[in-house]
């Protein structure tokens, strides 16, 4: 389970769904159902003033990111083929605009534009497993 707040939105996450909220009014905006996600993985924008709120949690084919896009409490939905296995980790910039996602053997860190979902940058970081636990982006980008 994790719980993710902005000013103006609570994120709560269960191991098979997730659950938006408006945060002033408390008034549930969405029920999403996801891969089974037992570390409660999800990442959110934090901009004060972004053209538009990202939320990013595991969409139900493993491996696979489902972003979220809310524009006036109105929700536009893209799904991303991110990797062949669970996702690890996944960070969303504070502005929206780019999402970074790491995989569960821990080989390849992607990052991908929240406007197509276009994968903008691949780091690779070595052949052998390893656990990502928190990927994080600069405050500035």
């Amino acid at each position: 389970m994790n719980v993710k707040l902005r000013k103006d939105m609570m994120v709560v996450v269960l191991a098979e769904k997730t659950f938006i909220f408006n945060f002033v009014t408390l008034k549930l905006i969405e029920q999403v159902d996801t891969f089974h996600n037992p570390t409660g993985l999800v990442a959110l924008s934090q901009a004060e003033k972004p053209i538009s709120k990202i939320v990013c949690v595991p969409a139900q084919e493993k491996g696979s990111l489902k972003v979220l896009n809310y524009v006036v409490d109105k929700s536009i939905d893209m799904i991303i083929p991110a990797h062949d296995t669970e996702i690890g980790a996944m960070a969303v910039n504070s502005d929206g605009t780019l999402i970074a996602s790491a995989s569960a053997r821990g080989h390849i860190v992607k990052i991908y534009s929240t406007d197509g979902g276009e994968v903008v940058q691949e780091l690779k970081r070595g052949n052998s497993k390893a656990e990502i636990t928190s990927i994080m982006f600069h405050p500035t980008q």
